[in-house]
This record gives C-alpha cells, sequence and structure tokens, in this order.
C-alpha cells in the first residue's frame, strides 16, 4: 500500500477502484491469501510505464492470462495499474485523468 499514490487508479474486468482506500478495502474483502496467486513475466520498462504478462491462479489452477498489464509510476508511487486498453479506455472518456499520455 505503501507504493499506490492515494488517487492512484486500478482497473480490471471486475472494474474501477479509484483511491488508495478503495484499493485496501477490496483487497481486504476479496483477496485471500493462499487461494489467489499472480505470476508476473515479460516486465519491461520505458520512462514511468511498466508493462508485463501476469497469469491469475485460484488454488493452483490459472484462470486467466493478461498479456497488456500496464502499471504507471510517478514520483515513486503508482498512480494506475490495469491493461493498456483499460487505459486507453479511460484517456478516451477523460484524457485529463493523471495517467493519460500529456499529463
Amino acid at each position: 500500500m505503501k507504493f499506490l499514490s492515494d488517487d492512484a487508479v486500478v482497473i480490471d474486468r471486475t472494474g474501477r477502484l479509484d483511491g488508495s482506500q478503495a484499493i485496501r478495502n477490496d483487497l481486504e474483502l476479496n483477496f485471500v491469501p493462499g487461494q489467489m496467486r499472480f505470476e508476473l513475466s515479460d516486465l519491461s520498462s520505458d520512462g514511468n510505464e511498466v508493462t508485463y504478462t501476469i497469469k491469475v491462479y485460484e488454488d493452483d489452477t490459472l484462470v486467466a492470462t493478461y498479456d497488456d498489464g500496464l502499471t504507471i509510476v510517478v514520483d515513486g508511487k503508482i498512480i494506475f495499474d490495469g491493461q493498456d486498453r483499460y487505459r486507453g479506455i479511460e484517456c478516451n472518456r477523460d484524457p485529463a485523468q493523471a495517467f493519460c499520455a500529456g499529463n
């Protein structure tokens, strides 16, 4: 949690979470240690953007693979975490968001 900015945005297939407190609340409600595992590979950074492939496991069963994972970091804090396609949708909707190009 110490690496999230107060106004961080996390977007995944289940929806959008705004702010570090909402992200914390969601993790406390939905993440069960030992049942879920996230495996990252193909990590690459370009400026403040980190891209990766992520595999999601529940009870050692692969439930999802995403090859367009994206985390954007500004001043040492995560301001966006999700997938590049969600960032595109969000930035088309509201290009003034901190994680959109030019901001």
